[in-house]
């Protein structure tokens, strides 16, 4: 709902009302106090069960021999959706290149927070690991990311609701760091210790459920 909330334009919008006291359940109603308020945002007819769509994208380019060459860069999203009827859907699709992991948004399907070092181990006379970066993960991770989501939402008379809510997820997501040590021994010797770290993970994942809610007397 805070979704499709934020992509409904004012212009569509005939009358917002705050409920105070609201009891969603309707077997509770009268039975049960609630101190909790809600929002009904009702939509003028000429606004109901048409689609609406957002789309945001973000690209760049650059020439760097550093980098291996010319690369492109992009994150883009799409939303749309059709509610104010029976039939009410949402639809999201997300792509990047630049290593965002998307996956974070649904965190209600997945706890995944990401690549891990904790199985990482040096040699004994190192007291670091190149993991360890003053950079966000935002800026030092490449890769490609790729998730649909779709939820459709059908009330079947005055007291049932099917919801169903699908979604895709590829993601291909890489990190090198590196780490260069000079050290000086008691012998006026020196040592050199070159350090490399590449991660990589490559997954596939998709999720369907449907979900029955009755709410009656």
């Amino acid at each position: 709902y805070g979704i499709a909330t934020n992509n409904i334009s004012p212009l569509d919008v005939a009358k917002v009302e705050v409920l105070e006291n609201h009891q969603p359940i309707k077997a509770l109603r009268n039975r049960a106090y609630s101190d909790k308020s809600a929002l009904n945002i009702k939509l003028k007819e000429s606004a109901r069960s048409k689609w609406r769509s957002t789309l945001n994208v973000a690209a760049g380019y650059a020439d760097s021999s550093y980098a291996g060459g010319a690369a492109a860069a992009y994150d883009a999203a799409l939303f749309t959706m059709n509610i104010g009827g029976k039939t009410n859907w949402m639809i999201s699709a997300k792509a990047n290149n630049v290593g965002v992991p998307i996956i974070k948004e649904l965190t209600s399907f997945d706890d995944y927070n990401g690549f891990s070092s904790a199985d990482y181990t040096s040699i004994e006379y190192l007291s670091g690991s190149p993991s360890y970066s003053p950079l966000g993960s935002r800026r030092n991770r490449l890769g490609n990311t790729q998730l649909f989501n779709l939820t459709n939402n059908e009330q079947i008379g005055e007291d049932y609701q099917l919801t169903t809510n699908a979604y895709y997820l590829r993601e291909d997501l890489r990190s090198a760091a590196g780490a260069y040590t000079t050290y000086f021994l008691n012998d006026n010797s020196k040592r050199y210790v070159v350090e490399e770290e590449n991660a990589h993970l490559e997954r596939f994942s998709g999720h369907i459920d449907s979900k029955l809610v009755a709410n009656t007397d």
